[in-house]
């Protein structure tokens, strides 16, 4: 019976080893009923194999059928050539009449006046729907390939999502449908933003066998195995039930001289030369098992993650590391989660991502990754898109930004990078901070716009606007401040009717005592980041003394990008200015000056006494206190006078920050000393728990901003379902929930947004923005309300 099982290809239907699974039926009735379909999923699923015998029986239902697989057609064919092949496959697959074939050849011969999709378009109405009466179902197999081409695919698929839209006027086209199969996902086949999103057809999903599907390949094995449904237990445990390696083991076992055994110990099994199960795995698949590999598999698997650029390859890696090391991740549908899926080295299932079978984790081990990770280690993550930057001539969109750039910073910290390769980083840090400036302007003047509109007619609402964005200079930060300012006070406009009204405003409750005004944490976080310690503070405080006197030149010096990342400063006409008149009023000359003494000061001490060490000499010099004052009270019966103070016995961590420790823990370990020590406990200690609490709170603060601002980019290169992540991630801050909330009410009322808002919304377990509650359900009883 050794030709029971079938290894690599489609199964043939006559095979007794098909395995019938629920994708079966479900491929079969969908596309019976006319639904177009696809089957994505990686290699040696079955995919192939499913089309086989889903044909046939659509066949037997009087359903025409062709099939045009694009694989080894390569991809340095021509776009002319490539249609042709598609037509001429078309034509060979239905019985056409010698006129309609005739008449199809004229009319592609035209094609070089028009264009071959054109004229496949017009073969598929005018001859291939009139000459065939019955339905009709062309499947794609290997549509992996066509996203590979050298020229653009996009056209490709617009064309058969328009063959479906075409149902609804042209009735003909409802005998139509198509059948996908490939390795990709439907975001791959339109990535151009410009064009509609290939969201049509229904995903057939294609699972490994299960133990009720698998249960008819023990007719092959009961020549060859003590107890063939223990030994397939033991083989799907191996396999995970993955269809080529199941098919596989089965036939090895078949083909060798051996009889098969389930247990290692205490063989009941009275046959000589008995094996077990999982030494015979072992040591035909696993070991040596590159040499193992025929037909190959495993190879095509390490392929598919290895053979990628060295930033995907790198991500790849790190998430199947993670995954090794935790067992599983939750699936959240990210372009490398996709990617890694689709090797086949990881399988998705209950919401997690998972190793797909014992012989991957087995061979695909922790060494195996570590090692690949070492290769790459050295290769620059931007090596492509340098490259790419160099030959186009420096131009700006070969430069990174998001993820890639916040990788590429990391990876080049500590090292020693080319002056070119700076130069590539910085430029790309300068352009994604313009782009991103973009997108606040225009998310200021629209919250400006929202917040006012309830409160003052149009007309007077435009000229607020102008005035508000003046001084904010589009900070959406500050916008959003001043414009609630504004409508607080609207009364006061009314009765004054002054000029300079949101002036006044801003003086009092924006830059007069800012540290503590309205503003105080932006305007903080804004002087945080000029003084960080990083780089060069002094130059940094002269250049923007130099800004705020006179012009300042833009160039590519890292204090000057420092400056413009801080957006302290913005670029105009190749020049430096400060962002806004509220910047310029409270980060002033006498404000630089100011700094730059203290910096002056601390320089000229040769031997600076740090906080450190004055609080160690204080803590010394309580203990000595105490001591003294001890032994004294121990030498005399008399009380203490009263008028002698009892110093406070300060706990260090009350003092000394503990270093390393997370916000959380210090806070926890206070909170547990103040509960055991009562009404004893220091003044200090209080002192320290305010300032650990507000520590924690500009923390959050900063978290709350680097979430909006991705959320917004997410927005503006058409990522929503990326950017209602980042918005649920936002809490704690009133103020910036109130702010994520309005953003995600803004996407859900674009009909165009709302579906990519619903389904980011039934991955998130926990919104902040909307209470915790999903966001249609938020938004019905903040109506009802």
């Amino acid at each position: 019976m050794n030709d029971f099982y079938h290894v690599g290809g489609s199964v043939p239907l006559d095979s007794p080893s098909y395995i019938k699974r629920e994708a079966d039926n479900t491929l079969y009735s969908t596309l019976k009923n006319g639904q177009l379909c696809y089957v994505l999923n990686s290699r040696q699923m079955g995919k192939s194999s499913l089309w086989v015998h889903t044909q046939n029986k659509l066949k037997e239902e009087g359903i025409q059928c062709a099939t045009i697989s694009f694989n080894g057609l390569g991809n340095d064919l021509s776009e002319d050539n490539w249609y042709t092949i598609i037509f001429n496959e078309l034509v060979k697959a239905f019985d056409l009449s010698t006129d309609a074939k005739a008449e199809a050849q004229i009319l592609w011969d035209k094609s070089l006046d028009t264009s071959p999709l054109y004229s496949l378009t017009q073969f598929i109405e005018k001859i291939l729907l009139k000459e065939v009466k019955q339905s009709i179902v062309i499947c794609f197999d290997e549509i992996d390939s066509v996203i590979s081409l050298n020229f653009s695919s996009d056209p490709f698929f617009s064309f058969i999502r328009s063959c479906y839209e075409k149902r609804y006027i042209k009735p003909i086209y409802q005998r139509l449908t198509f059948c996908i199969l490939g390795v990709a996902t439907t975001a791959d086949f339109i990535p151009n933003n410009a064009r509609s999103p290939f969201d049509i057809g229904k995903d057939i999903a294609l699972e490994g066998f299960n133990k009720g599907e698998v249960r008819q390949l023990v007719q092959g094995l009961k020549d060859k195995v003590e107890d063939t449904e223990r030994i397939l237990d033991h083989i799907l445990e191996w396999t995970g039930g993955q269809p080529f390696l199941t098919q596989k083991i089965c036939q090895l076992i078949c083909d060798s001289r051996t009889y098969f055994s389930s247990q290692l110990v205490n063989n009941t099994v009275n046959i000589d030369n008995t094996i077990n199960i999982d030494n015979f795995i072992k040591s035909q698949i696993v070991n040596n098992w590159e040499s193992n590999d025929s037909p190959q598999h495993l190879r095509t698997i390490r392929d598919r993650l290895l053979n990628n650029s060295p930033t995907t390859k790198r991500r790849l890696l790190e998430l199947y590391q993670e995954i090794l090391a935790n067992g599983d991740v939750e699936y959240n549908g990210s372009p490398e989660q996709i990617k890694l899926r689709l090797t086949g080295l990881v399988v998705q299932t209950e919401g997690k991502l998972k190793v797909y079978n014992k012989i991957y984790r087995n061979i695909f081990d922790e060494q195996w990754t570590e090692n690949e990770l070492n290769e790459i280690h050295e290769i620059p993550p931007y090596i492509e898109q340098s490259e790419s930057w160099l030959q186009s001539g420096r131009q700006s969109e070969h430069l990174l930004s998001g993820e890639q750039l916040h990788e590429a910073i990391k990876w080049g910290k500590d090292k020693t990078l080319k002056e070119q390769e700076k130069e590539f980083l910085r430029l790309s840090q300068l352009e994604q901070e313009k782009q991103q400036n973009i997108v606040r302007q225009q998310e200021a003047s629209r919250q400006s716009e929202k917040i006012l509109s309830s409160a003052f007619e149009k007309d007077q609402q435009q000229l607020l606007i102008t005035e508000i964005l003046n001084w904010t200079g589009n900070q959406p930060e500050l916008t959003r401040i001043i414009s609630n300012l504004v409508v607080k006070n609207k009364y006061t406009l009314e009765k004054s009717k002054e000029k300079g009204f949101v002036e006044q405003i801003i003086q009092k409750n924006i830059i007069e005592n800012w540290q503590s005004n309205q503003a105080s944490e932006h305007l903080t976080e804004i002087k945080e980041t000029i003084l960080e310690t990083d780089g060069n503070i002094k130059e940094r405080l002269k250049i923007y003394k130099d800004v705020l006197q006179t012009r300042v030149l833009t160039d590519n010096t890292p204090e000057k990008i420092a400056l413009f990342q801080s957006q302290l400063v913005i670029k105009k006409d190749d020049y430096l200015e400060v962002a806004n008149p509220i910047y310029k009023a409270v980060f002033n000359i006498q404000w630089v000056n100011q700094q730059l003494e203290e910096l002056t000061n601390i320089d000229s001490n040769p031997e600076p006494v740090t906080v450190k060490s004055s609080l160690i000499m204080v803590i010394v010099f309580v203990l000595v206190t105490i001591f003294f004052i001890g032994s004294k009270i121990k030498n005399s019966d008399s009380p203490l006078p009263e008028n002698i103070p009892v110093p406070e016995n300060i706990p260090e961590i009350c003092v000394e920050p503990i270093d390393g420790t997370p916000l959380d823990s210090q806070l926890k370990s206070l909170k547990d000393l103040e509960e055991q020590l009562g009404n004893t406990f220091p003044s200090k200690c209080q002192e320290k728990i305010a300032q650990l609490q507000q520590e924690k709170l500009n923390q959050q603060v900063r978290l709350n901003r680097e979430f909006y601002n991705k959320a917004l980019k997410e927005g503006a290169d058409n990522r929503v379902k990326d950017g209602v992540i980042y918005l649920c991630q936002i809490k704690e801050i009133p103020n910036d929930i109130e702010y994520a909330r309005d953003k995600l009410e803004e996407w859900f009322d674009n009909s165009y947004w709302r579906d990519d808002v619903i389904e980011s919304f039934s991955q998130i377990n926990n919104c902040p923005a909307t209470g915790g509650t999903d966001l249609e359900q938020y938004l019905r009883e903040s109506k009802n309300e």
